[in-house]
């Protein structure tokens, strides 16, 4: 494993990209964006329109060409997430939720039909994520080294390229370095290029006195 680009810029902009093989893939990129499900149903299927509307439009270029194909599902359901990775092929994951960083442990946080709490650990996505090329974990702490971390799994199981945060990110500033991720892979680029046009897209949308984590989580994004 080789650990690239664990570095945090003049913003406090901080990523981690493990990378393996950078290969372009035969055939249309095959995209999938996942958003966690949040216990607030009519904000979430909102914010997921606009989210995946947004990149979506950006990316209209190549999927018209027949070099995209890009899916973003409503239902947000960690079964629903199984089901899509274990009968499909894709090439760029792309999952953004919450996370939890909890006694030495980090997670995804799912909620499941009846608005329970889940918390899903690196060991059962492995389980899932076997035949993807790049995972990105847009969530707060996914990019925590702890002793039970989300990302060791997923190098032990031979993925590429994996992508995580350390900081509690601003949503539009994940929404940002997304979207120049994917219209980069779309382009062909390798994978360290679309890091970088991701942050720098990130840092060039800061106002002078902004930072892209989030100090206080109770101040609206």
């Amino acid at each position: 494993m080789t650990h690239l680009n664990n570095v945090k810029n003049s913003k406090n902009v901080s990523l981690s990209l493990w990378k393996g093989v950078d290969t372009v893939p035969i055939g249309p990129l095959k995209i999938l964006l996942f958003t966690i499900k949040q216990p607030s149903q009519r904000q979430f299927h909102l914010d997921i329109d606009i989210e995946a509307q947004q990149i979506r439009s950006a990316l209209i270029p190549f999927i018209n060409a027949g070099w995209v194909k890009f899916y973003a599902p409503v239902d947000g359901y960690f079964s629903t997430l199984t089901q899509l990775l274990t009968t499909q092929e894709w090439h760029l994951v792309i999952i953004s939720g919450h996370g939890l960083l909890k006694s030495n442990q980090t997670y995804l946080v799912f909620i499941d039909a009846n608005d329970n709490k889940k918390l899903v650990t690196g060991n059962e996505l492995a389980k899932i994520l076997k035949k993807v090329r790049c995972v990105v974990l847009a969530t707060c702490k996914s990019g925590e080294l702890v002793k039970h971390n989300l990302i060791e799994p997923l190098v032990q199981i031979g993925i590429p390229n994996i992508i995580g945060m350390r900081e509690s990110l601003l949503d539009r500033a994940a929404r940002i370095f997304i979207q120049e991720l994917c219209i980069n892979l779309a382009q062909q680029k390798s994978i360290n290029q679309a890091v970088q046009a991701g942050r720098l897209a990130m840092k060039n949308l800061l106002q002078p006195d902004e930072v892209w984590h989030k100090v206080n989580k109770a101040v609206p994004t």
